[in-house]
Formats: C-alpha cells, sequence, structure tokens
C-alpha cells in the first residue's frame, strides 16, 4: 500500500502540528492559524508538496480548520454568553468585503508575495507582544463608524490574506484600549468563525478580532487577566434612598446620573480591568456557594419591595442582610475568589429586574424613560443630584464596584451594559474640572464636564452587553460609564426576576476617587 505509507507520515506530523497549534492558542489567546501556517509550509515543503501555489495551499488548509473548529465553538460561548452577536452583525458586511478582496489578491500572487506578507505581519505582532508598552495607544476606544468599518474590512483582508483568525490581530485593537489578546479558541468562538465557516473552505478566511466578553489576558502593560464566562453588573438608576425624581427630568436624561446610597468606608483594594475599566471573574466554588446562600436571603427579603419602572424593577436598597465581613446565612464571603483585599462592607444592594423592564412610569418623566430604554440608563456612579438645579457633585467616591448574580437567567434578561475604555475619558475630565480647585472637591459642580465627557463616550467607546451566571463576579472601575439594557422578547428568569447583589465600599475622599489607578 505504497498510497498509505506515503499519507502516514503526513497525518502523524499534522496531528503534531495541530496538538502545539492548540497549546500556544489557549496559553496565549491567539488563533491557531499563525501556528498552523507556517507550520504547513514546512510540512508540505519536508514531505516533498510544492508548487508556485504551495503558500495559498497552507493558508486555505489553515481557514479549513475553521469549519470543523468554529460551530461547536460559537455554540459553547453563546450559551455561556460570551458571544457578542451585536458586534459580529454590525461588522459582518466590512468582514466579507475584506476577507473576498483578500481572497482575490490572494489567488492572483506568488506564493513569495503571500510569504513575505505572513512574515511580516506575524512578526510585527511578535515584536509588540515582545515589547509593547500599555501607553503605546492611538485613542481611548474603539472609533466610531465609518473608521470602524474600515478597520474591520482592514483586518479581514489580513485574515484572509495570512490564514489566521483574530486573536493575533488584538494587537491592532491595543492600540485602541483595547485588551490586547482575549481567549479565543481555535476557530472562533467569538462568532467570527461562522463568517470564516463559510468562506475560509474557499480560501476566503474571514475573521473579527476576538470576543471582548471572554476572558482577557493583557500583555504588554502588565493589567489583569480575567477568567472566562458571562459578565454582568446590575446597576441604580434612580435617586436610591432619596426622593423620587431625583434623576428626572431632560436634563437629567442628558447626564444619566444616578444617585446610589452606601454604607461604610474602605482603602482602595483592587487593580484590574486595565485598558477595558472591567474584569471578569469565572466561575468559583466559593462564590456559588456564597450566591446560593444570597439567594435564600434575598427572595423573601424582595417580596416587600416597592417596585419602580411600572412595575419592573426593585431597586433593593442595602436590603441583603450579609454582616461587614460579607457573609451571609453562613456562607462567607469569597474575597480570595473574587481577588480583593478584604474590606468592610455596608449590606448588599438586591436589585431585581423583571420581563418588560423599562415601563414608563409616573415616577420619571417621557426624557428619562426614553434615556432609559435607548442609552440603557448609562451613568457614573457615585454623582448625586444636588440642590434644586440638580447639580451633579460627587458624593459617594467608590473604590470599586463588585456584583455577583444570585440567579440562572437568558442572556436577554436585561444584561449589564458597560462602554469600554469610559474610565480613561471620564477620569481625564475630572482631572482637568478639579485642576486648581482648593478645598472640598465633593463640592465642585461636575455637570457640564460631566455631560461633555460622556457625550464622547457614546461616540468613540464600545457599547458592550455583558450577561451573566451565579458563581461569577465581576469588578467594575469605580469611573466606568455603565447601565442595564432593556429586556429581551423571549428572555427568561425565575419568578424572583433577575436578582444581582453588588457592592461598592467608600474611599476616603474625592480626591482619592479621582487620582487613584
Amino acid at each position: 500500500m505504497p498510497e498509505l505509507a506515503q499519507l502516514l507520515p503526513m497525518v502523524a506530523l499534522l496531528v503534531v502540528i495541530g496538538g502545539i497549534a492548540g497549546v500556544v492558542a489557549g496559553l496565549l489567546g491567539v488563533g491557531g492559524g499563525i501556528v498552523l501556517v507556517p507550520a504547513f509550509f514546512y510540512a508540505f515543503s519536508s514531505l516533498g508538496y510544492g508548487g508556485p501555489q504551495l503558500m495559498q495551499i497552507c493558508v486555505a488548509t489553515s481557514l479549513a480548520t475553521i469549519v470543523v473548529t468554529s460551530p461547536r465553538s460559537v455554540l459553547s460561548h453563546h450559551k455561556k454568553g460570551a458571544v457578542d452577536w451585536q458586534m459580529l452583525r454590525d461588522w459582518g458586511p466590512y468582514i466579507v468585503v475584506g476577507a473576498l478582496a483578500g481572497t482575490l489578491l490572494a489567488s492572483q500572487v506568488k506564493s513569495v508575495v503571500l510569504q513575505v506578507v505572513f512574515g511580516v505581519l506575524a512578526g510585527l505582532a511578535g515584536l509588540y507582544m515582545a515589547f509593547g508598552k500599555s501607553s503605546w495607544r492611538l485613542g481611548a476606544a474603539l472609533p466610531g463608524q465609518p473608521a470602524r468599518g474600515g478597520m474591520a474590512t482592514v483586518l479581514a483582508f489580513f485574515s484572509a490574506m495570512m490564514g489566521i483568525g483574530g486573536g493575533t490581530f488584538g494587537v491592532v485593537r491595543g492600540a485602541v484600549d483595547e485588551p490586547l489578546f482575549r481567549a479565543d479558541p481555535p476557530g472562533g468562538g467569538d462568532g467570527g468563525g461562522v463568517w470564516r465557516a463559510d468562506r475560509g473552505a474557499c480560501g476566503a478566511g474571514v475573521s473579527v478580532p476576538a470576543d471582548p466578553e471572554r476572558a482577557a489576558l493583557h500583555l504588554g502593560g502588565g493589567q489583569s487577566a480575567g477568567v472566562s464566562g458571562g459578565d454582568w453588573l446590575d446597576h441604580a438608576d434612580h435617586a436610591l434612598g432619596r426622593e423620587a425624581g431625583a434623576c428626572d427630568g431632560p436634563e437629567a436624561a442628558e447626564a444619566g446620573v444616578c444617585d446610589i446610597h452606601h454604607a461604610g468606608r474602605a482603602e482602595y483594594a483592587a487593580q484590574g480591568g486595565g485598558m477595558v475599566g472591567w474584569r471578569r471573574i469565572g466561575f468559583d466554588p466559593a462564590i456559588a456557594t456564597w450566591a446560593a446562600a444570597a439567594r435564600r436571603a434575598a427572595v423573601p427579603a424582595l417580596g416587600g419591595e416597592v417596585l419602580r419602572c411600572g412595575g419592573t424593577w426593585a431597586v433593593g436598597l442595602d436590603l441583603l442582610a450579609n454582616g461587614p465581613d460579607g457573609a451571609v446565612a453562613g456562607a462567607a464571603f469569597p474575597w480570595q475568589a473574587v481577588g480583593l483585599q478584604p474590606v468592610p462592607l455596608h449590606p448588599g444592594q438586591l436589585s431585581a429586574v423583571y420581563p418588560g423592564y423599562p415601563q414608563p412610569s409616573p415616577d420619571e418623566t417621557e426624557a428619562a424613560y426614553r434615556f432609559r430604554l435607548n442609552r440603557d440608563s448609562a451613568h457614573l456612579d457615585g454623582l448625586l443630584a444636588v440642590g434644586p438645579e440638580k447639580r451633579r457633585m460627587v458624593k459617594e467616591p467608590h473604590a470599586w464596584i463588585l456584583g455577583l448574580p444570585l440567579n440562572e437567567c437568558s442572556a436577554g434578561a436585561s444584561p449589564l451594559v458597560v462602554w469600554e475604555g469610559s474610565h480613561r475619558i471620564i477620569r481625564a475630565a475630572l482631572e482637568k474640572r478639579f485642576a486648581g480647585q482648593a478645598g472640598d472637591w465633593s463640592e465642585v459642580d461636575l455637570t457640564e464636564a460631566y455631560t461633555a465627557a460622556r457625550a464622547e463616550v457614546f461616540k468613540t467607546c464600545l457599547r458592550r452587553e455583558l450577561p451573566g451566571r451565579p458563581g461569577e463576579a465581576v469588578w467594575l472601575h469605580r469611573l466606568l460609564i455603565h447601565g442595564v439594557a432593556p429586556w429581551q422578547a423571549g428572555a427568561e428568569a425565575p419568578a424572583e426576576g433577575r436578582v444581582v447583589a453588588y457592592f461598592r465600599p467608600l474611599l476616603a475622599s474625592v480626591r482619592d476617587w479621582v487620582s487613584l489607578p
């Protein structure tokens, strides 16, 4: 069987190549194509398979693996709420155009040209990984359209020519305050693999950058690494514990500020989230144990809560019966699992959202309702509406925001929304406003500065929906703009609604709130 004798060495070599590619992809969060293409080139050349189209064969073979790996990967991550379908829809047309253009060009050039393109771009990516610094940024966030569409087209173009996925091109997103690399199983669990599967077998090789809703492994800047799983955090939108309508009116809708009351004080106890401003803590048994105990305490406690937003939201302010150490019903707070230094905690807020959120309510104006519906009631925690004119001042300088979901819900059950990198824009605006200010910073009016900064956030930062599950947690930078998405049709939750417990210990001063990392 001469054919079998010739095939066995290739099969054995390809098995080794696949194993190495899988290990490297898992360790570095890049697609396996960056390993597979040069490995295929070496293997085919060593076994005597050559010709003027050798590099095209290697690229097409790498892309064809996506047909097998992508559907499984996408489905697996979709079940965890970790596929950003909105981003895929937004980028899809540009990806197709870029991939087709890359395929057309790759089919017309010589193999040596593709070798040069691959070598140069892969070399640049390697140099960035080795020597890149977190200060090397082109902007605070991904650009808006049409620049974002152009970026997707370019990435897809080079992915098609090189036969690699979006993980490697995380270096491009690293230049706009996105995580440099993210854990991306070979085949594209980010959803881009669906596009690659359509065209990869034909040599088109479409890709999008890795999904920022999965674990972020930040390189070149010493940033914190996350763990895979759903991301979420609830929020309070309106004058918690204060007079009704404190955030009402057109100017409140424009400012998007929510007043949140918290007990206790704490020293700054966590850094993480780096360039995007949030950090995921994946499933941990200690978190799951605490969440189960907290849910048993939360369900009866929520029974007496007054519902807002037309009966679709219970605030649950200071409702969780936890101790200062965070323990509830005998379950210790999972400090080690969430990666935070223990500090005294206020009674946790139990925020419950119900199907149909939000609905119009007599407690808020039409403008405030539209802002909640269309802009997720995006806000910066800690600002209060002060006085009859509701001027915005920092009265609650939080150290950090930590949320822990207490029950299983659909990904569309009003997930947390964040604007990635927005904390950097907000910090810059605050530093400019407070510059030269003497005395008590908590009395400084931030209304105009904050409103302008948040408008810039909406214009330049990537909006991200982050659902979550019990046993997971999420940490948010205190200056990150965030909100809650409307309840999606068909989303499901238990009878008590989608319940999240969250904590915001306080810093000693507003100056710390602005200046600490």
